[in-house]
């Protein structure tokens, strides 16, 4: 029993270390990229004088920007960590372009503040605007690299899945289409009263992610979540409606006591006014677009099947509001004279010929 208490100690201590090791590399590697970035922007600046002033350096117009220089890489280094530019972790290449827009809009902001207050106009607006520019496609091409580098070298991350028998496969079934592409391996399966187990392996850095399950007890969120954070393990958390309320909740404060406030988590009058200007731009957008290919498939509907091509129905909203939807018809026209409305089943005799080719399998409470 001592000896194998010794061998479990050495292995524990074993994990410990690597994970120390990994932790110090990727501070590296953080280092690298923040000064990366920072020499980036300093030379987006430096192209833009030179640029403006046909390749002189204009004392008189570049003094400004080296004694503003210093405000100017605090203020990139605050935004960069603000708009998580430094985080490459499960983040698309849409996340960190969108990030490196935003920072380059404030950053260009910020830089115009600094120069107007400790040297009046001397700092070029063109330099600033061919400054947004340079650093825009340099960051986005740098870390556009980055990103290549973490799809093509970065390791599987172990992870673990922690819930129900249903809601375990049903999260594993969802995972599976991505496990390949972000490289997770779902290592371990936990029952929630298995907690010596899973508490056990999260210790000896076993695993690299934890996804926890709806059902969880909250005490036992709140123990999984403590014992991850103390080991260094990212977590996943499955929202219930409490987070999901949580997630748009502002703290304020009565005297000294903080509240936390959930304001309605319905869309508010100016969010429904921009959602539905939204849609209409975006339909009278893509409607001209789309057209020919509707057109097309019209076409391929009516050669294929009398009737019409079009097929509309009735539906309700969440307020009672009854509504018409129209949709291109992949069924006979008769489809539900003697049934009525009924789901389809795989292989429904009832598809049209270009239905089937079209590879239509809609299943809704009606389809016609």
């Amino acid at each position: 029993m001592g000896a194998n208490n010794k061998k479990n100690i050495k292995k524990a201590r074993l994990f410990e270390a690597i994970r120390l090791a990994a932790y110090k590399r990727n501070n590296t590697i953080k280092f690298i990229v923040i000064f990366i970035d920072l020499t980036l922007v300093i030379i987006s600046y430096i192209f833009a004088f030179l640029a403006r002033f046909a390749g002189n350096w204009p004392e008189y117009n570049t003094a400004p920007f080296m004694a503003a220089l210093p405000l100017v890489a605090l203020s990139f280094l605050a935004y960069a960590d603000a708009f998580g530019l430094l985080k490459f972790y499960r983040k698309t290449r849409r996340q960190v372009i969108a990030s490196i827009f935003q920072l380059v809009f404030m950053q260009t902001l910020t830089t115009t503040t600094i120069a107007y207050f400790m040297q009046g106009f001397s700092f070029p607006r063109s330099v600033l605007l061919i400054a947004a520019a340079v650093q825009a496609v340099l960051l986005a091409s740098w870390n556009w690299f980055m990103l290549a580098l973490r799809d093509r070298y970065a390791l599987a991350t172990y992870a673990m899945v922690i819930g129900g028998a249903e809601n375990t496969r049903t999260i594993t079934e969802k995972l599976s289409g991505v496990i390949q592409t972000e490289k997770i391996k779902i290592k371990y399966i936990f029952q929630p009263e298995e907690k010596v187990k899973y508490f056990n392996i999260i210790s000896r850095s076993r695993v690299d992610e934890v996804f926890l399950c709806s059902g969880l007890s909250e005490d036992l969120k709140m123990e999984i979540l403590l014992h991850c954070m103390n080991h260094r393990k990212v977590v996943y958390l499955v929202p219930e409606v409490f987070e999901i309320a949580m997630m748009k909740a502002s703290v304020l404060h009565i005297h000294d006591t903080p509240l936390i406030l959930l304001d309605r988590l319905s869309l508010s009058f100016e969010q429904r006014l921009f959602k539905r200007l939204f849609d209409v731009a975006a339909t009278c957008t893509a409607l001209p677009l789309l057209l020919p290919f509707m057109l097309a498939v019209a076409a391929g509907v009516k050669l294929t099947s009398p009737g019409k091509a079009l097929y509309n129905q009735e539906r309700v909203t969440n307020g009672g509001k009854v509504y018409k939807i129209y949709k291109f018809r992949t069924m006979r026209e008769d489809a539900e004279l003697l049934t009525g409305p009924v789901v389809s089943p795989e292989g429904d005799d009832r598809v049209t010929p270009f239905g089937n080719s079209c590879d239509v399998t809609i299943s809704t409470n009606s389809r016609s």
